[in-house]
């Protein structure tokens, strides 16, 4: 059975516009990273910024999509950064 887990959420640059809001609490049942986002992105509509295109950073180390996280994690999800 998958327990309900409260994290911490963490958004830059274009997420962070989309969003509102440069970070959350939120709770979630998702086991791995990747699960998370597409869980957000379904609830907060991010379809600008595909996840091919993320970084991912768990308790502010980078992390492959497909790690899993713990109650009380902090998850920052890093779009890409253009610019000159």
């Amino acid at each position: 059975m998958k327990h309900t887990k409260k994290i911490k959420i963490y958004y830059y640059t274009s997420l962070r516009e989309q969003r509102g809001c440069d970070s959350e609490t939120w709770k979630t049942k998702t086991e791995t990273l990747k699960e998370l986002y597409v869980e957000l992105n379904q609830k907060h509509h991010f379809g600008r910024v595909s996840i091919e295109h993320l970084k991912v950073a768990l308790n502010n180390e980078m992390n492959s999509w497909e790690n899993t996280f713990e109650n009380n994690d902090t998850v920052t999800f890093i779009p890409p950064v253009s610019g000159g």
